[in-house]
């Protein structure tokens, strides 16, 4: 009986906030990938420019410190893929400290 009375009643401790219910804790990091895949038969030159319109609305943010561009590549699957149409973009912001909003809230806004 005692057994199933703590059994049970360590459930209560996610129910009342003294432990997290996540087996890993999510972590801030400061960066985080946005893919973007244009029409099929979109060129190398369409898929530039698509891609420098959307660096441009990033650097705009002020969490952004930095953005990595790979037009015409992605970094998704074991090899990665290569296509006129694919391009990845790794965004890096500014330290912790330095912004009111978290990682996520960040990638959701783009």
């Amino acid at each position: 009986i005692l057994i199933l009375v703590l059994f049970l009643s360590s459930f209560m401790l996610v129910k009342f906030g003294f432990i997290g219910g996540e087996f890993i804790t999510q972590s801030d990091r400061g960066e985080f990938s946005v893919g973007i895949e244009l029409a099929s038969g979109a060129t190398v030159e369409q898929n530039n420019i698509v891609v420098n319109q959307v660096e441009q609305l990033l650097y705009k943010m002020k969490e952004v410190n930095k953005v990595f561009v790979s037009v015409g590549t992605s970094a998704e699957g074991f090899f990665g893929q290569s296509a006129n149409n694919i391009s990845d973009l790794n965004v890096a912001l500014v330290p912790k400290e330095s912004r009111l909003k978290s990682t996520d809230d960040v990638a959701r806004d783009i």
